[in-house]
């Protein structure tokens, strides 16, 4: 489940939460854990119009160079049970990443969810 797009710069360290409470969660049910979120460089693009991934993703062979890739810093399922948060760093300029997990919830079900993330140019002056 693609659950949105999301811009940094290169100097950022971005918080990203995911509330499954209000999308994905059963009343009173809990995530019970996720696996490790896992940062991907993409080699494509999705042009749009959101959420048409992946249906008409513009296929690339050859990846980017990487020189600075986006990495996870930390991430945790916050104390009520219902989000996640994970900090992104680094990452090269005009690259786009793909940031994927599984969340367990605790009736037993279990979402793929992933996050596009692109990395532009920090500001200078």
């Amino acid at each position: 489940m693609l659950i949105g797009r999301m811009q940094m710069e290169t100097t950022d360290i971005r918080r990203c939460t995911v509330d499954f409470g209000k999308s994905w969660l059963d009343p009173g049910e809990q995530l019970t854990g996720t696996t490790a979120p896992l940062v991907e460089l993409m080699g494509a693009w999705v042009p749009g119009p959101y959420p048409s991934y992946p249906d008409n993703v513009v296929p690339n062979p050859v990846l980017p160079e990487d020189p600075t890739p986006l990495e996870l810093e930390n991430w945790i399922v916050l104390p009520d049970k219902k989000k996640l948060q994970m900090f992104l760093a680094e990452g090269t300029p005009g690259n786009f990443y793909r940031v994927s997990f599984v969340a367990t919830g605790s009736s037993g079900r279990a979402q793929t969810v992933e996050i596009i993330m692109s990395v532009k140019h920090a500001p200078t002056g």
